[in-house]
């Protein structure tokens, strides 16, 4: 097995075959739980503007807090898993648990 180690931008097919697109980011103190966030397909920085005051980036945020937060997987060494959440299908949990679990480092 070769899990993910490091942060992908995943897309996986929803109900009615639209797509969805998911940012699966390893935990920072357990490699085997992948945290899981929205993503706003086509939104990027065309440049820098002062940040206003109060506002709070969200992945500072606990996951609680975190607006894009989706859930997490959990695996055990032997592949098995478990989504933490309540945003995706069984079928779109299946495809993000694939992803992670069958990843391949591209040199």
């Amino acid at each position: 097995m070769s899990f993910l180690k490091r942060q992908e931008l995943v897309t996986i097919l929803v109900n009615g075959g639209q797509k969805r697109m998911v940012h699966v980011r390893p935990d920072e103190h357990d490699p085997l739980v992948f945290k899981l966030f929205s993503s706003i397909p086509g939104m990027f920085t065309v440049f820098e503007a002062a940040t206003p005051s109060g506002y709070t980036d969200p992945d500072k945020l606990p996951d609680a807090e975190n607006p894009s937060y989706l859930g997490r997987i959990l695996f055990d060494q032997d592949g098995h898993w478990i989504y933490d959440g309540e945003a995706f299908t069984p079928n779109e949990q299946e495809q993000l648990a694939a992803f992670i679990i069958n990843h391949q480092e591209v040199p």
